[in-house]
Parts: C-alpha cells; structure tokens; sequence
C-alpha cells in the first residue's frame, strides 16, 4: 500500500470524499498496523479479512476500546463476498458489537449513573394469548427478559414502604407507583432457526441463544442503544474501494444513553424526597444521563444511595500506607486547594453529606467512607510528594455545596 504525505492525502480526500470510510483519518499509525497484524495472524474466519479490513476493524476497537479477541470478542467483525450488479465480486465487511461488549457498555453507563444492573430475569412465554399479542411465530422459541438497576429499585421499594406506612394497601401502592421499574427485552428463536442450527456446530443451547436475544433486547432500551439506529449496532461497508491510508483518530465516542428514569421511579423518587405524584421531579432528582456536576441535593441523594449499597463496610480500611479515613480527609481538604479555609470547607461538605449529624470525618461511618470515595473518584498520587486529586466535577459540586450552606447557614 502506497504510502502518502499530509498534502497528498488532503488532496485525495477531497477529490474522493465520498470514498473515504468515517473510521479513517489521515497520516499513519503504528499502532493500528500492529493491531491489525495481530488480528490478522488470529484470523480463523471462513473469509479470511484482508489488510483494510482489519485495519478498520483495529480502528473500531481502538476508538470503542472493545476487546476483537477470543475469550472476550467483544467486538465482532466478518466478510460476506456477494457479486454485484456487473457481476463482480463485492467484499462486504461487517463490524458489530457483541453480547460482551454489549454488557461492557451498559455496565459502564449504569456506573456513570451511579448505579448498577442487577442480574436479568427471565421468563419463557407460553401463554397462548400473550404470544399472539405479542406476534411471536408459532412454534417459535420465547423469552421475556428484565433487567433492572439498583437506583431505580430502591427508590421504588422505599417509596412502596413509604406508602405502605401512610396505610395504602399493596393494590393501592401498585395501582400509584405500577410495576417495579426496569427494563423488558423479547429474544425469539424461531422453528427454522433451530433446525438450522441443529444441523451446525451450536456451542449453546436453543434456550440461552434466546436468552442471549431477549438480554441484549432489554440492555439497549436504556443502558447500550443501538448506534447510529442501525439494527444490532452494527456497521457493514463495501471495502473495495475505501481508502485507509491516515491517521487513526484515537477516540472514545461519547455516551448517550438517553436514559430517562421510567415512570414508576420517578414516581418512587417523588414519595421518597417529597413533593407531589404529578409534574416535574422534585428538588434533588435529575433524569439518567444528566452531565456533572449535580446540584448539591443530588448529590447528597446519590451519595445516600451509594451508603445504602455499601452497608457492613469496615472503616478501617487501609488505601495504601494511610487508612480510608486519612485519604476522604485529605481528598475532602483537596477540592479547595490553597484555600485559608480549606479545612472549614471540608467539614461544610460532610455536614450537607449527613445533614448536620456530624462535620468531621472522624465520625464518617465505613458505608459513608467508601460513598465519600467514590463521589470524590480521586486519581492515584504520581509520585512521593503528590496525593490524591478529587476529579474536576467533585470539586465542582464540593464548592456548590459550600456556597448553598452558607447561604443555609445564613
């Protein structure tokens, strides 16, 4: 493959635009050459890929940071040769997610939630009536599957109990609050699919294929959409005549799950904070997806939650040679560095944290430490003489909490 210049390839890509793949980019990487080697020295495909091809497919996981190798394969990549209207032979190259990577991703977005996903469950629908409904082909194989995240599931179970307390029977909290929250996915198999499959070498079951279906179904209705609106997020390209010579633009894609909360945790989020079970939600909540910082409500609510979840934890834990307790005092004292009141700020911010029961972090709970922890998400000290450094949005919300406590405080 020829190599070329910053100018020539300039020039190129505006001559021939419509040519040019949107993984490529100009200049050269040796990184992404090596990538593509090794995936081609792996290569146990029935259509061998070939230098373009793993190139893009080395580019789509560098820029996704989706592992293309067996055990993970994470990232799936095949060619299809078809004959095209002139009746020569096309290479069509497909790139597409995988049920791995699938998961990655949603478990990614749910941390960046502050959350987590709860193991799915699922359900085989045999009812005759609701595969009808439901438009499911006879003889096909049916699951039902639900996932469901800690966030939402306990603020609708507290917001249950909270209504239970007021003397609302469990008809009457399940007519105001609707089904736990969480997210419904169908994986059919159908009765030529399995035969096809009898007949090949099938590493799993007819039920956990569709198992697998119904899962990935339910993950990309919040936690991993689909990309681009393309079916299974995948990608296929002509590759006969893309140009990959460039600069492979290292990036990872940024994250919109257009994660909204479902209605009967914004319904739980109401009773358990306060408010009304109509309109808006209330002071403290904000929707999935919602960039940092958070309003200091909010992050004393997730900060709550994030207690609630690590319950039992031992406060003496050690963080290196200084304990948990010495790193959240220092961290604390962190997100006002050179500030003269550095240390009365700190014991602002625990005082929203736990709402005036104490200002100290001598008398943080272990569950408070550790969720102290993970909202301040501090990088590793570089060196000797460095420490840890609350990440940027931290300090945001550490100096927006000092600002509405002194406004409290009068």
């Amino acid at each position: 493959m020829a190599e070329m210049n910053g100018e020539k390839a300039v020039a190129l890509y505006r001559e021939e635009a419509d040519k040019v793949h949107p993984l490529a980019r100009f200049g050269e990487s040796r990184v992404v050459r090596a990538f593509a080697s090794r995936i081609m020295a792996l290569d146990n495909r029935k259509v061998p890929l070939n230098e373009a091809e793993a190139m893009l497919t080395a580019q789509a996981a560098i820029a996704t940071k989706l592992d293309p190798f067996p055990p993970a394969q994470e990232l799936w990549s095949w060619v299809q040769i078809r004959r095209g209207e002139d009746g020569k032979e096309k290479r069509i190259l497909t790139i597409m997610r995988g049920r791995d990577g699938t998961l990655k991703n949603a478990k990614k977005n749910a941390k960046n939630d502050g959350t987590h996903l709860f193991p799915p469950r699922y359900r085989l629908i045999e009812d005759e009536a609701e595969r009808a409904r439901r438009r499911i082909p006879k003889d096909a194989m049916a699951f039902d599957c639900k996932v469901e995240d800690y966030l939402s599931m306990t603020t609708w179970t507290s917001a249950a109990v909270a209504l239970k307390d007021i003397g609302l029977s469990p008809s009457q909290i399940m007519e105001r609050l609707g089904d736990a929250p969480g997210d419904g996915g169908l994986g059919i198999l159908t009765i030529e699919e399995m035969r096809t499959l009898d007949k090949s070498q099938n590493k799993m079951t007819h039920e956990e294929r569709c198992q697998k279906r119904a899962f990935i179904a339910a993950l990309r209705k919040r936690w991993a959409p689909q990309e681009y609106g393309q079916e299974d997020a995948a990608a296929s390209s002509d590759t006969d005549d893309y140009i990959i010579e460039g600069e492979w633009l290292l990036v990872e894609p940024e994250i919109k799950n257009g994660a909204e909360l479902h209605q009967a945790a914004k319904d739980g989020a109401e009773a358990l904070f306060g408010g009304g079970m109509e309109g808006e939600l209330p002071e403290g909540t904000v929707a999935k997806g919602t960039l940092r910082p958070h309003p200091p409500e909010t992050v004393r609510n997730k900060w709550r939650a994030a207690v609630v979840k690590f319950a039992g934890a031992d406060a003496e834990q050690m963080r290196g040679k200084i304990t948990l307790r010495q790193k959240i005092a220092w961290q604390l004292r962190e997100c006002f560095p050179g500030d003269e009141h550095q240390d009365d700020k700190a014991h602002s911010v625990i005082g929203h944290l736990t709402e005036g029961r104490t200002t100290s972090s001598k008398d943080l709970t272990g569950p408070e430490l550790i969720a102290t922890e993970r909202w301040l998400d501090s990088s590793e000290p570089e060196g000797p003489d460095s420490g840890f450094v609350p990440r940027k949005e931290s300090r945001q919300e550490a100096a927006l909490i000092v600002t509405a406590r002194m406004k409290e405080l009068g």
